[in-house]
């Protein structure tokens, strides 16, 4: 745990800068419509970061909570979002039973304990509430590690993203539609509440070279 935070904070400064690189509209789009998030809802962005998600459900006129465990990123967030943030970890949320009509998580579900999220999950939804989480398929750490150590290697990596062809979506192999973490998440949460799974490559951002899709696995709690 204390590695991630010492991650997440060496990274603080451009995580913003790399979120737009990484993450496209549409994805935070597509988030919100499976969440089928509501005008005056109550919703929990988990693992929220310096808040690019959370930022999106603001214009959405809901109620919106935020949870992360790096002091440093939480921060931002409450700078740049009207939203109640908390430090708090996945595995044991801090807040009480039956609080959100819904509960989205971009990118971090890998981070943490899978049966006792899926738990906090169920457990802080309120009846018939919804929640929806991404993860990345095949995922390349190179832009991470040049926004994080190596930013002069940044401003190369992104030309040639920028100049790079697209890569042959027909070429893909669509068996990793059920890659092995993403099938453990989705069995994690498929005990509390039915889920469902889909596989997109139309939803990150410029640097979505380094991914090969983007898993998106969602369901409501029953």
């Amino acid at each position: 745990m204390n590695n991630i935070i010492q991650f997440y904070t060496k990274i603080s400064k451009t995580y913003d800068l790399m979120n737009h690189m990484v993450y496209s509209e549409r994805l935070s789009r597509k988030i919100i419509e499976l969440a089928e998030i509501k005008e005056h809802n109550t919703v929990l962005d988990l693992a929220c970061g310096t808040g690019w998600l959370s930022s999106r459900l603001e214009g959405q006129n809901v109620k919106v909570h935020g949870v992360d465990l790096t002091p440093s990123m939480l921060a931002k967030a409450k700078r740049q979002i009207n939203g109640d943030f908390l430090i708090g970890v996945a595995e044991a949320l801090p807040y009480r039973s039956e609080s959100f009509d819904a509960i989205v998580c971009n990118m971090a579900f890998s981070h943490f304990n899978y049966h006792a999220t899926a738990g906090e999950i169920y457990r802080t939804l309120k009846p018939s509430g919804r929640f929806v989480a991404t993860d990345s398929v095949d995922p390349n750490p190179g832009i991470y590690d040049a926004l994080a150590y190596y930013p002069a290697r940044f401003v190369v990596k992104l030309l040639w993203v920028l100049a790079g062809r697209p890569i042959d979506r027909s070429a893909r192999d669509e068996t990793k539609a059920f890659d092995p973490k993403s099938d453990r998440i989705r069995t994690a949460l498929g005990e509390y509440m039915e889920t469902n799974v889909e596989l997109r490559y139309d939803l990150l951002g410029p640097a979505s070279r380094w991914k090969s899709g983007c898993k998106i696995i969602y369901g409501i709690k029953q």
